[in-house]
């Protein structure tokens, strides 16, 4: 049930109120008129019964009215949470796909890459880190960001300049890589 939805049902739900508490004055006026020559007399119950009943049914219709308010919101709410544990679990799974082609595309970049000779350093492990723009977390690997689609590239600065060639971290004050030799001028 949608919020619109409710708010019909509601609605008609309240007409129905405000239409039958709109008898209660002829019923009343009615009961009233009979009552107070009668009051004289001395079996009452019997003879207005029926205007009791009448008054009596109007009542009843009131209260099945504000039943059906209370379980078309309770109907709603109920939709609602449902709605809103099915967007977190759709995003958790979204996340966890994410993260397997993140650790997948990892994994076979790991296997393409050659291996380093002893005598050149270890590089230091890729940051994970997080989109500035939507806080989805980023895997060094990726490109684009599986949040907001964002190209990574874009979103960080480079903290320190970076080999052409090899990509690796090198000082502004060097004319030549250390890792790779090629040319940084």
């Amino acid at each position: 049930m949608t919020e619109e939805e409710l708010n019909v049902q509601v609605q008609a739900a309240q007409d129905e109120i405000a239409r039958l508490r709109e008898t209660f004055g002829p019923a009343y006026a009615k009961l009233g008129e009979a009552l107070y020559p009668a009051a004289r007399e001395t079996e009452l119950a019997t003879r207005f019964a029926n205007e009791f009943a009448e008054v009596d049914a109007i009542n009843a219709a009131i209260d099945e009215q504000n039943a059906a308010i209370e379980a078309a919101c309770a109907e709603y709410e109920t939709e609602q949470a449902r709605i809103v544990e099915e967007e977190a679990a759709r995003a958790a799974e979204e996340a966890a796909r994410a993260q397997a082609e993140a650790t997948a595309a990892a994994k076979a970049a790991a296997v393409e890459e050659p291996l380093e000779s002893a005598d050149e350093p270890e590089p230091a492990p890729a940051k994970v880190r997080t989109c500035p723009k939507c806080g989805t977390t980023l895997q060094p690997t990726d490109k684009f960001c599986a949040g907001c689609g964002s190209k990574v590239a874009d979103l960080f600065a480079p903290a320190a300049p970076h080999c052409p060639n090899c990509g690796k971290e090198v000082d502004e004050s060097m004319n030549f890589c250390i890792y790779c030799g090629t040319s940084l001028k």
